[in-house]
């Protein structure tokens, strides 16, 4: 039995139902390490559009260079990307950050200048830094993104 059946007693929690909401009836092209809320998903790893959960250990300059490499320009149609702030060990970078006092907030504005230099829109965000368990899922707690190609593909 799942945790998400155990603690939440239901198998999707609220930012998976965002998700799955965000990407209906679409098919997507998952990175992350939760097998089982990919499980939940339409994969197809030639999909154009990107469900991204950074949920593992990395540094920050790591995290901002993964995410230049994904969002290249015109592969995507849409994407998500979520990270959970206390994954980000450390700050090797001459930015500004501190995952233990900088909000969502600060996390929303990195990736949101990373999408929108190479060539995409974020349309939606949000952050739950003091959720209590109420967004309890492959991220804690849940930062996010959504957007899309700015260019007709």
């Amino acid at each position: 039995m799942s945790w998400r059946s155990l603690q939440l007693r239901q198998k999707a929690c609220s930012q998976d139902q965002v998700v799955l909401e965000l990407f209906k009836n679409k098919k997507v092209k998952y990175i992350g390490a939760d097998f089982e809320f990919a499980a939940m998903l339409d994969l197809d790893a030639q999909s154009q559009h990107l469900v991204y959960v950074i949920n593992q250990p990395l540094w920050l300059s790591e995290m901002l260079d993964k995410v230049k490499k994904l969002l290249v320009p015109n592969e995507f149609k849409t994407f998500y990307i979520s990270v959970n702030r206390y994954q980000i060990v450390g700050n090797d970078t001459d930015i500004t950050f501190d995952r233990r006092i900088d909000s969502g907030a600060t996390i929303i504005n990195l990736l949101t200048s990373i999408a929108q230099k190479q060539g995409y829109a974020v349309i939606k965000s949000d952050y739950f830094d003091n959720d209590r368990g109420r967004h309890m899922n492959f991220v804690q707690p849940v930062t996010w993104i959504y957007g899309t190609s700015t260019n007709n593909i």
